[in-house]
Order: structure tokens, then C-alpha cells, then sequence
């Protein structure tokens, strides 16, 4: 008679790389017996905690939130475990929120909003904004463009890698009224008279 090999060992793989929260990777399971030669045998999974990781019955690990999980392998009585460590999703596209017109001399604020590749929205990550032409529109900060000369610049923000650009026109100061001080009392014909007159925009 034939004697079917048992499971004395399993081996678990995992790949390489990071695993972030959202991200779906395989896992495999090698059976071997005693001698080490592969078993030919069915493989149950399971996880130690759901809310950080599930794994199905394939082998494939669905990575729900940050956290340290343990997953094992079961075959014949016989387990083997691995540790998973879910990184925060990581950032897959940018919107930025720029104006599309800042006046020289005036400041305006930046921002972006972030998303996975699932389309969730996420927070807390810093991001880097620069300007291609910082003598038009000057990056002032972590946030604030300011206008310097008229024209158009590009500001590109930077967050995990990943960049999105917009472009701002920086524009000369509408001017809304002049005003002329001291208004004069009276007149002399003749006569040479200063003036001083202010732009207000």
C-alpha cells in the first residue's frame, strides 16, 4: 500500500513591496512533509484580526487599515503564521484648489485634496507646492502663493510622489478710483499749483 505523505511543515510567502491599506496581494502556501518534498494537499487561511486584513481562501490578502496582523496557513493540523503590516493607503491622485487670478502684491492660499485608488478622500499628508516662476508668483511658505510680477506661472504640488500642476495669471491691480490731495482751495491764474495723486485699487 501507498502510504499519502503528510504535512509536516508549511512555508508562507509574502511578496515584496509594501502593503498599504486598499491594496490586494496573494499569499502562497507550500506543504511539505518531513523530507521537505512539496504535499499536494488543500490549504485553509485565516486572519487574526478583519479589521486590518482579511484572507480568503485562495490565499488573497485584502489589506482594510493600517495595523500589524497575523495571518496563518492550516493544512493537515499543521500551521504557519505571518505577520502583515498594512501601511495608510497611499495617495493615488491630487486636485488642487488654485486661483486662476492673483493681483500683483496680493496673496492667495493653496490647498489640495488627496484620494486613494479606491476615490477616498485622505487627510494628514503633507504636501510641497513650488511655482516655475517664482518672479511672477512666489510660493511663500507651506501654502501661500504671492503675486510679483504680471504674467502667467505654473504651481505644481507634490505629495508621495505623486504631482499635479495648475496654472495662475498674475495680473496688475484694477484701478477703481485716483485720488488727489490736497484738493485745491483756489486757483491763482498763473501761478504754479502741486498736486499729489494717490491710485487706489
Amino acid at each position: 500500500n501507498v502510504v499519502p505523505k503528510r504535512v509536516a511543515m508549511i512555508s508562507v510567502s509574502l511578496p515584496p513591496g509594501v502593503l498599504h491599506a486598499g491594496d490586494r496581494v496573494q499569499l502562497v502556501a507550500t506543504p511539505a512533509d518531513k523530507r521537505h518534498d512539496p504535499v499536494s494537499t488543500a490549504v485553509h487561511w485565516k486572519s487574526a484580526d478583519e479589521s486590518i486584513a482579511i484572507v480568503s481562501q485562495d490565499g488573497v490578502v485584502s489589506a482594510k487599515s493600517p495595523g500589524e496582523v497575523l495571518v496563518w496557513a492550516e493544512s493537515q493540523g499543521v500551521r504557519a503564521m505571518a505577520r502583515i503590516e498594512v501601511s495608510p493607503a497611499a495617495v493615488a491622485t491630487l486636485e488642487p484648489l488654485v486661483p486662476d487670478v492673483v493681483e500683483v502684491g496680493e496673496s492667495a492660499e493653496l490647498a489640495v485634496k488627496l484620494f486613494d485608488a479606491a476615490g477616498e478622500e485622505l487627510e494628514h499628508r503633507p504636501a510641497r507646492w513650488s511655482s516655475s516662476d517664482p518672479s511672477l508668483a512666489e510660493v511663500v511658505g507651506d501654502r501661500i502663493v504671492k503675486g510679483r510680477g504680471a504674467g502667467i506661472a505654473r504651481l505644481t504640488c507634490t505629495c508621495e510622489g505623486k504631482t499635479v500642476s495648475r496654472d495662475v495669471a498674475v495680473v496688475l491691480p484694477v484701478v477703481s478710483r485716483i485720488v488727489i490731495e490736497p484738493p485745491p482751495a483756489h486757483v491763482d491764474l498763473g501761478l504754479p499749483l502741486v498736486l499729489r495723486a494717490e491710485v487706489v485699487s
